[in-house]
């Protein structure tokens, strides 16, 4: 119904019971406040932005790119599938579509080395880059930071049968070891989730201003997920994380700018 002529109803019902004026008031005023809760409750879909970190809903799925909540300094980006319930969005990550971190191969005539050289997308050499060399059973058997130049030389072990790259603020990279080949790496900015369920705490404060809080980036409901959700908010008011606030984008007509 709409809401002017909802009032009117009220207004004429109240004047037919002979309702005194403060209790009118009262009632309006409880009316109003629950219009504009439900309204915003229901609006949650729509491009929410402060700064770099940004938050997409639309058609049930979600984008984000989110940085900043307690040990999370380095930004989180993904996209999926989402479900909106009470104030919790659960956004179940797929593959990510845009640009992650890559790596080549190239025949080599060393045999008794591995040559690993890192490069940002940009093509810049990066060094202090994590190389881990795992075994069969997936645990670190050897290590090693790339040096100024980007550059991580290990000496060949028959054991190695995966190579992990790992870069803080960095999407990392997990791939099958080849003998007599050299690897290049080249590695994209942001910690990608895929394949993992992400939680936000996301309260609409007016139309415009959505609260986000991230509570997880990989979340395991067990058999309660009420509980479980209950558990990260805990967590997270333990440890004092603070929300982030984002402004809803509008798209402009005809030439107008978003506000």
């Amino acid at each position: 119904m709409n809401q002017n002529l909802c009032y009117f109803c009220m207004s004429d019902y109240f004047n037919r019971k002979k309702i005194p004026m403060m209790q009118k008031i009262l009632i309006l005023a409880c009316t109003l406040c629950l219009s504009i809760h439900v309204s915003t409750a229901q609006n949650i879909e729509g491009t929410f932005k402060n700064g770099s970190d940004s938050l997409a809903l639309s058609g049930g799925k979600a984008t984000f790119c989110l940085s900043g909540f307690g040990a999370l300094f380095t930004q989180v980006v993904g996209e999926g599938a989402y479900e909106h319930f009470n104030d919790y969005l659960l956004i179940h990550t797929s593959d990510y579509s845009k640009e992650k971190t890559t790596v080549d191969t190239e025949a080599t005539a060393k045999k008794d080395t591995i040559l690993i050289q890192i490069y940002s997308l940009e093509g810049y050499a990066l060094d202090g880059v994590l190389a881990e060399m795992l075994g069969s059973s997936g645990k670190t058997i050897g290590s090693s930071l790339s040096n100024n130049s980007g550059a991580i030389t290990l000496p060949e072990n028959d054991k190695i049968r995966r190579i992990r790259i790992l870069n803080m603020g960095y999407d990392g990279i997990e791939f099958d070891f080849q003998p007599k080949k050299t690897y290049t790496v080249k590695m994209v900015k942001n910690d990608i989730i895929e394949n993992q369920t992400v939680v936000l705490r996301v309260k609409p404060i007016d139309e415009d201003i959505l609260s986000v809080l991230f509570l997880s980036e990989d979340f395991n409901p067990g058999k309660d997920r009420d509980k479980a959700l209950e558990k990260l908010i805990r967590q997270a008011e333990k440890k004092n994380l603070l929300d982030k606030r984002l402004r809803r984008e509008y798209v402009p007509i005809y030439g107008r700018q978003s506000r």
